[in-house]
């Protein structure tokens, strides 16, 4: 499924995944072999399908101006690429960089002149609707959720989730779903850590570092 989709995100989540898989494995072999990984991932964006991609969402980009105004009047809204989505998206970041627009999606600049563009990236949207607060808000608790996750159910790599979600916030706006958001958020609804009351899952137990274990059948 993943190869069919041709979704350069994807494979770059995938390769992630096991490199963190093989980083808690074999921590000395991803070590070595990580200029290698390096130019496998260099390869695999070389390939005629991905570069072809790759080149029509930057000529997308280049196209903006022409593409917002062939949407003015329009019923239904035009949903452009990643790339596209995110510079429409920069250009109100840009006009309130702390900020941004508070939530207002009426002050976009594409809505002003009466365009109906549905941008779909994550990272952008977040930059134009709460600004470098919001961004920074995004960092650190995306960051300590992470953290929380690999400490509790006790694997190496602090980051790991932190990327992962990074990575789906450059392509897609599913970031700002609330079902999303309870996961990269979850480590403040948590400061105190998981206690034994919290477990609902039975034979579920805490070590003493916090993590949780199965408990083994008599």
């Amino acid at each position: 499924a993943l190869v069919s989709s041709q979704s350069t995100t994807g494979y770059v989540i995938f390769i992630v995944i096991l490199l963190f898989y093989y980083y808690n494995k074999k921590q000395k072999l991803v070590i070595l072999l990580w200029p290698a990984v390096m130019v496998l991932i260099a390869l695999a964006f070389s390939l005629p399908f991905m570069s072809d991609k790759i080149v029509s969402l930057i000529r997308e980009a280049e196209m903006i101006d022409i593409m917002v105004e062939g949407s003015i009047g329009r019923e239904s809204s035009i949903a452009p690429q990643r790339f596209a989505s995110f510079v429409i998206a920069f250009r109100d970041f840009l006009a309130n960089p702390i900020l941004g627009l508070g939530g207002n999606i009426e002050a976009s600049w594409t809505t002003r002149i009466g365009a109906n563009v549905s941008t779909i990236t994550g990272l952008g949207n977040l930059l134009a609707q709460h600004g470098l607060v919001g961004l920074l808000f995004f960092a650190i608790a995306s960051y300590q959720s992470s953290s929380f996750y690999a400490r509790n159910f006790n694997f190496k790599g602090s980051g790991l989730f932190f990327i992962i979600i990074f990575l789906i916030s450059i392509s897609y706006g599913i970031i700002l779903l609330p079902l999303l958001m309870s996961f990269w958020v979850f480590r403040l609804f948590t400061p105190n850590g998981i206690q034994e009351k919290d477990l609902l899952v039975k034979g579920l137990l805490l070590k003493e570092s916090g993590t949780a274990t199965l408990k083994p059948n008599p």
